[in-house]
C-alpha cells in the first residue's frame, strides 16, 4: 500500500481506476484508436485482449515482481482456479421453479459436447468450423477485433456453464496461445506453488446453506472495510498509522470464524479422499 501511494502521488496511476467499470478500464488499455499507448503497465488476460489489435505488439508479459532487490524467499501467485474446462457454480435453479423437470433440461442442454463448444466460442458458423464429427476450429473475429473481445458478442463465454470433452480435438483461437507464450515469464512463480498445500479447492467444497449465509455477512463486513482503505490508502495515504486500527476491525468482522468454518470444511473434505 505505501509503494502504491507512492505510485498514485506521482502520477503513476491513472486517478479514474479506482471509480472506472471495467468497459472503460479496458477502453482507457486500448488507447485513443491513433495507434499510440497511452498506459504504461496493467492487468490483464492476453496483450491483444487487453490492449485490443492496434496495439497490443507494443507490449510484453512481464515476470512476476520481487518484493525488493536480492530477497532470498522465492516468489510465488495466487492458483485462482481448475481451469475454464471444469467451471463451478454457473447456474441457479430457484427451489420454487414450478417446472423442475423442464428447468433441469435446460440446465443439462448447456453440457451437450457441441453445445458446450459454442457455450464457450459462439455459434457454429460465424464462430466455429465443424469440420468434422470429432473435429472443430475456432475462426478468427468476423469484425476485426481480437478473439478473447469477440466471442463476448454473441454467447456467455467464460461465464457459461460447459464441459469441453476430452475425446474432441479443437484448434483453438489465438488468445489462447498467446496466454501460453505469455506465461513463460510467469512460470517461475507458477513453479513455487505447492498445488497439494496451498490450494484452496473451493470448488469440490459444498457448504451449509447456514454456514454460507453466516460467512457472506462477515464477508460484506470485512469487504467494507477493506475496499474503503484500499482507495483510501491509494489516494491518501495513511496506511502505517492506520494500520493497528485497521486489523483490530477486520478481526472484528469475524473473519477468523470464517477461517476456523474454511479449515473445517477443508479438513472434513481431505478425510473423505482417503
Amino acid at each position: 500500500m505505501v509503494f502504491l501511494s507512492k505510485c498514485y502521488a506521482a502520477g503513476l496511476i491513472s486517478a479514474e481506476v479506482l471509480t472506472q467499470d471495467y468497459s472503460a478500464y479496458q477502453s482507457a488499455a486500448r488507447g485513443p484508436g491513433d495507434g499510440v499507448a497511452t498506459v504504461g503497465f496493467t492487468w490483464g488476460w492476453t496483450r491483444s485482449d487487453r490492449f485490443g489489435p492496434e496495439i497490443y505488439e507494443q507490449y510484453e508479459a512481464m515476470p512476476v515482481l520481487a518484493q525488493k532487490a536480492g530477497q532470498a524467499a522465492p516468489v510465488a501467485w495466487s492458483y485462482d482456479g481448475f481451469g475454464e474446462n471444469f467451471p463451478a457454480n454457473q447456474i441457479v435453479v430457484s427451489a420454487s421453479t414450478p417446472n423442475k423437470e423442464a428447468a433441469l433440461k435446460v440446465l443439462n442442454a448447456f453440457y451437450d459436447r457441441e453445445m458446450s463448444l459454442q457455450v464457450l466460442f459462439g455459434d457454429i458458423g460465424p464462430n466455429i468450423e465443424k469440420v468434422d464429427e470429432n473435429t472443430y476450429k475456432v475462426l478468427p473475429a468476423e469484425d476485426g477485433t481480437d478473439p478473447s473481445t469477440w466471442k463476448w458478442t454473441s454467447t456467455l463465454a467464460d461465464n457459461g456453464p460447459m464441459w469441453i470433452r476430452d475425446d474432441i480435438t479443437v484448434e483453438l483461437p489465438t488468445d489462447l496461445q498467446e496466454a501460453i507464450d505469455e506465461t513463460v515469464p510467469l512460470q517461475p512463480a507458477i513453479d513455487n506453488m505447492d498445488l497439494d498445500k496451498d490450494v484452496y479447492p473451493a470448488q469440490f467444497i459444498k457448504m451449509t446453506a447456514e454456514d454460507i449465509n453466516a460467512m457472506a455477512l462477515v464477508n460484506t463486513t470485512m469487504l467494507n472495510t477493506t475496499q474503503t482503505k484500499f482507495a483510501d490508502w491509494i489516494t491518501n495515504g495513511g496506511v502505517e498509522e492506520q494500520w493497528d486500527d485497521y486489523l483490530a476491525t477486520v478481526k472484528a468482522s469475524g473473519i477468523e470464524d470464517n477461517i476456523a468454518k474454511m479449515q473445517q470444511y477443508y479438513d472434513d473434505y481431505m478425510a473423505s479422499k482417503q
